[in-house]
Parts: structure tokens; C-alpha cells; sequence
């Protein structure tokens, strides 16, 4: 869309994923459109204003085929999204690994999207699991990385081996399972064998999961494909087991109980994950950004946007003093 100011931010761009809202609202390449920020958040186009249209407004179709690879594009049942599932597309072996690196995953400082770009076009990676063969040498061979880039790059790989386990299964990519219900799904299953051998019964009981996102596992790791990743991935020495951490028990307080928690910058006492499952274990719920709904925001050390849009809403601003006091009250 043309930019526009709204909420505080410019938009230009509104998801339009799904061809029944397109043609329910009637949605056409050179409209004029009302739009407004769902959750005072996320950009979404309300309506067309129909009193603008000149007569050379095009109507829109998702394309048939993966523009990527050509592959058919295909609508699943009880699904709005069309999607390309050809495994060797590119586009989505870029998306996958984009996933994977991310901070809610295995947090990969220093791949980025043209590395990763550079990497499938090299056919040096076409599994997430490939990462784990790369090696200093083999990185500083690539174009723009020098050999001590690489060897930090190598060394970030090794190390997020032990990412938590419920990080490593949010990495795996498994449609309907984010950062929480990864978090919740290990509190039960406590490793990859007593979460592949679950039934859709034992899946579905749980909190926060239900027969949709059990019925996502449960197709997941019947693929052959993605057990085979599973398997690679252990073998390399990536954590699929969750340890025991220092909040077993820990209890819901007043301080935390039913607000909602949003954490910016660099702690120094635990990391940023820790500190947002400790938040919850005492009662909070937990958020990536910052909304007039959020009560407290944990501020740590070079805090960015989120904590001058916290101060500009009025929202309450801990420092990692104030959050660690708070947790031993």
C-alpha cells in the first residue's frame, strides 16, 4: 500500500494470505482501503472504500503454482493458506533455516537471511541439520566472511547445542507449536522419545495444546523426513531432553499473577528465555511486544524501542535490579 502514518508507526504492507477474505471484502490490486492495527499491533484492512474505484481495479487470485519452484500450490482442508509443499523448494528451505537461527529457537548470532541465501545456493546446507557440519574452515570460504567471523560463527553453532530442549523443538518447525506451546509440551514430555511415543489422547490433554496442535505432532514426527532430521540432530549432539532448571518451586506471587510481561535488553543474571519462564511460573503471561495491555516491562542492559514505547504508553519499567528483587519477595 501507499505508506501511511497510523498508531504511532508507517505501514505499507497487510497480510492477504487468505483468497476467502480477499473475496469477501472484495479486495482488488488498485484499491483504496481502510486499514487498522488488530491488537493495536498487527496491520489488517478493514474494508474497501468502493466510493474510490475508477473501473481499473484488477481482481486478485493466489497463483496456482510456487513461484519459487513451480511446484502446485495446494489448500489443505480446514485451512486458509495456500502453501507449496514441495520439500526441496527453496523458498521454503530459506524460511525453515530463517526459523531455526531465530532467538526463540537456536538463537545463531551471525547467520543472517543473505547467508543463509548464500549457503542453499552453494549447496553447502539443505537440511537445518547441515548447519551442524559446517565448519570454520569450509565458512571462511564464502563470499564477505573472514576467517575470524567464521570461526565465531562456528564456534555460535556449537554452542547452541545446548539450547533448551523446548527452543530445539520449536526449531523443528512443527505447524500450529510456537515458543509456549513448545514450553508447555516439554513440562510434560520431558525428551524427543517420550514426545514422538505420545498418543493424540495423551497429546490432547494436555493445556494449551488440544486435538489440532496434537494432531500437527502427531503428522510431524510420522514423516519419515522430519524423524530423519530428528535422528541427525541428536547425533550431532543437539539437546532433546529438558534439565532441571532452579523454578520448580517457585509459586504465583501478586508481583507477577495475571499481568503481562514484556522483556528488553541483555540480562546479565539469566538469559532473556529463563527470565520470561520464570515470569510465567510466578503467574505472568509473557509478550515479544510492547501494548497498552502490558503491565510491566523488564528493561536490561541496551534496551531498545520497546522500553521508549513502554516509557511513551506510561507502562512500568523494572530494571533486571528491580525484576530479581522481585523474585526473591
Amino acid at each position: 500500500m501507499e505508506p501511511v502514518k497510523l498508531s504511532g508507526t508507517t505501514v505499507q504492507r497487510a497480510s492477504l494470505h487468505n483468497q476467502d477474505e480477499v473475496d469477501r471484502k472484495d479486495i482488488r490490486v488498485g484499491d483504496t482501503v481502510w486499514i487498522h492495527k488488530a491488537g493495536e499491533i498487527i496491520p489488517e484492512i478493514l474494508r474497501v472504500d468502493f466510493t474510490a474505484r475508477t473501473g481499473d481495479e484488477v481482481p486478485f487470485k493466489i497463483p496456482g503454482s510456487c513461484p519459487a519452484c513451480g511446484s502446485e500450490a495446494v489448500r489443505l482442508p480446514s485451512e486458509a493458506a495456500v502453501r507449496c509443499l514441495n520439500r526441496s523448494c527453496p523458498a521454503q528451505l530459506q524460511e525453515c533455516l530463517w526459523h531455526f537461527v531465530s532467538r526463540d529457537c537456536m538463537d545463531i548470532n551471525g547467520i543472517g537471511e543473505k547467508l543463509i541465501r548464500q549457503l542453499i545456493a552453494t549447496d553447502l546446507v539443505k537440511s537445518v541439520a547441515d548447519l551442524f557440519e559446517l565448519s570454520a574452515e569450509t565458512l571462511s570460504g564464502l563470499e564477505r566472511m573472514a576467517e575470524k567471523s567464521a570461526s565465531k560463527l562456528a564456534a555460535a553453532i556449537d554452542a547452541s547445542k545446548s539450547r533448551p530442549f523446548y527452543a530445539v523443538l520449536n526449531a523443528l518447525g512443527i505447524r500450529n507449536v510456537g515458543k509456549k506451546t513448545a514450553r508447555d509440551i516439554t513440562e510434560r514430555f520431558r525428551d524427543i522419545d517420550a514426545l514422538t511415543g505420545a498418543s493424540d489422547e495423551e497429546l490432547s490433554n494436555l493445556a494449551g495444546v488440544g486435538p489440532v496442535i496434537a494432531e500437527s505432532i502427531r503428522r510431524h514426527f510420522a514423516d519419515e523426513h522430519n524423524m530423519s532430521v530428528v535422528t541427525r540432530l541428536r547425533g550431532y549432539g543437539v539437546n532433546m531432553e529438558a534439565g532441571q532448571d532452579n523454578f520448580s518451586n517457585a509459586k504465583p506471587t501478586a508481583a507477577f499473577a495475571g499481568k503481562k510481561f514484556v522483556f528488553t535488553g541483555e540480562l546479565s543474571a539469566m538469559t532473556r528465555d529463563e527470565a520470561e519462564r520464570l515470569a510465567e511460573t510466578l503467574g505472568a503471561s509473557t509478550s515479544g511486544s510492547v501494548s497498552k495491555k502490558t503491565d510491566v516491562v523488564v528493561a536490561g542492559a541496551n534496551a531498545g524501542s520497546k522500553h521508549g514505547k513502554a516509557l511513551s504508553l506510561g507502562v512500568e519499567i523494572w530494571d533486571e535490579a528491580m525484576f530479581l528483587e522481585k523474585i526473591k519477595d
